[in-house]
């Protein structure tokens, strides 16, 4: 069991936190996992596959991976409520991902199969902000578990110790963040950590319009890896995502810019307006804007 949620890569807190869990399994039909990155999904996994079965005769486990945009009716039918009428012999754990990403006519259908479970069957929803999902979800949680990723430092030793390079494991966590699986991703392969560069872009732009479509590119080419080609809805998914990584970087950039008395002939209006710039291109992206449109309203506004 340590082994199993020591390779989550999760703070040593949000380890404990998981195995009292375990210890205690929790009663009623819901349980929220919000994490950064893709540790909601893979700690929401882990949970579902080592919850105590009893009294039942086992557990089946089933991974609901939104593949739109959005959790549709038609999606959320398919996926998450047909497999969970199974024979009260096996408890059903199903396990939904990117749980926020949902829309009001599947929030309330889903919230009438909740509250009434079918076989006793236990929902883990993943996200990485609770406070986007509807809160009359919210409000059926038995526990909204909150985890955190582990220290740049621990992801570095845990590539090190697969035989990656110190260097390269230390600029590839640098780069991708809490995203853990693009990090494994460029610490194996050539490809991926070239592209993983996109990441060292700098919030401070001379050509903007030029710098926009470039970067957009380059994080497509990001959210293309792991990524079915055929599948276009994911990608773009992935490639917003990325994006939102590289707006972390961006907001860093500002706070590391405020605490240096060079702040690269930025002054503090310039730096205020990027600011405003950032929240706007997080909210433009939740609304599912084009990046590179995002991209190109954040440099030039």
């Amino acid at each position: 069991m340590i082994d199993v949620f020591k390779s989550l890569l999760a703070a040593p807190s949000s380890v404990k936190s998981l195995r009292d869990l375990i210890s205690n399994p929790p009663l009623g039909s819901l349980l929220i996992v919000e994490a950064p990155g893709d540790l909601s999904i893979r700690a929401a996994t882990e949970l579902a596959t080592n919850l105590t079965p009893l009294p039942y005769q086992g557990i089946d486990v089933r991974i609901a991976r939104l593949e739109n945009e959005r959790w549709s009716l038609a999606e959320l039918e398919q996926q998450v409520i047909s497999p969970s009428q199974l024979t009260p012999a096996h408890r059903c754990v199903v396990v939904v991902e990117d749980a926020d990403l949902m829309d009001r006519t599947a929030a309330d259908r889903l919230l009438k199969v909740v509250e009434e479970p079918p076989n006793g069957c236990l929902f883990i929803f993943a996200t990485t902000d609770v406070m986007r999902m509807p809160v009359t979800l919210r409000s059926r949680a038995t526990r909204v578990l909150e985890l955190d990723i582990a220290s740049p430092a621990e992801r570095v030793s845990a590539l090190v110790e697969q035989g990656v390079e110190k260097s390269r494991a230390a600029l590839c966590v640098e780069r991708c963040g809490d995203m853990w699986d693009l990090t494994l991703l460029a610490s194996r392969d050539d490809e991926s950590f070239a592209a993983s560069a996109v990441f060292d872009t700098s919030v401070v732009q001379d050509k903007a319009f030029t710098a926009a479509a470039e970067v957009a590119l380059a994080l497509e080419k990001v959210g293309l890896l792991g990524t079915s080609k055929k599948n276009e809805v994911a990608a773009r998914a992935a490639t917003r995502r990325a994006c939102t990584r590289l707006l972390d970087v961006f907001a860093k950039q500002l706070q590391d810019a405020l605490r240096a008395t060079d702040v690269n002939g930025l002054d503090l209006v310039s730096i205020q307006k990027l600011s405003y710039g950032l929240d706007e291109a997080r909210d433009l992206l939740l609304r599912y804007a084009k990046v590179s449109l995002v991209l190109t309203r954040l440099w030039t506004a």
